[in-house]
């Protein structure tokens, strides 16, 4: 259920200018603490979305090229190596600035930058060992180059 409350709460904020210009204005906080702390989790989410992620699809291309599965592998585990820029600046980011708002937003934006990450890096891998399969297939059907 959560998935789906949050990719509907995605494509409502997909046509949002400010959300498309880099700016993340929250739905109005509910009045419970647990509520707040899902509402916190599901603002971080959708605030991850749509971070780019091209370097790690070049680097896992170029790792999945060269090594194969093993690169794909290798570009897989080590893309979430480098921390995610959360954002810092409580205001217009958070709704809430209580500590445990703050700590359950950035928790959800670091999880889904991370595996943002990790899937964008996978899919350059896959791309970079079919591409270097084609490669090395067509140098052992034709000789050298």
């Amino acid at each position: 259920m959560r998935t789906i409350h949050i990719a509907l709460a995605a494509l409502s904020l997909a046509g949002c200018r400010g959300h498309l210009a880099g700016t993340y204005t929250p739905p109005p906080l509910p009045a419970s603490a647990a509520d707040r702390l899902q509402h916190a989790s599901e603002a971080g989410t959708i605030a991850a979305l749509g971070r780019p992620t091209g370097r790690k699809f070049v680097d896992g291309f170029a790792l999945g090229i060269i090594l194969g599965p093993f690169g794909a592998a290798i570009a897989y585990a080590s893309a979430d190596a480098d921390p995610p820029d959360v954002p810092i600046r409580p205001a217009p980011v958070y709704a809430d600035t209580s500590a445990a708002y703050v700590l359950a937003f950035r928790r959800a934006y670091d999880a889904q930058v991370k595996k943002d990450r990790r899937d964008t890096a996978l899919g350059g891998g896959l791309v970079g060992m079919l591409v270097g399969g084609v490669i090395a297939y067509a140098v052992i059907r034709n000789g050298s180059p």
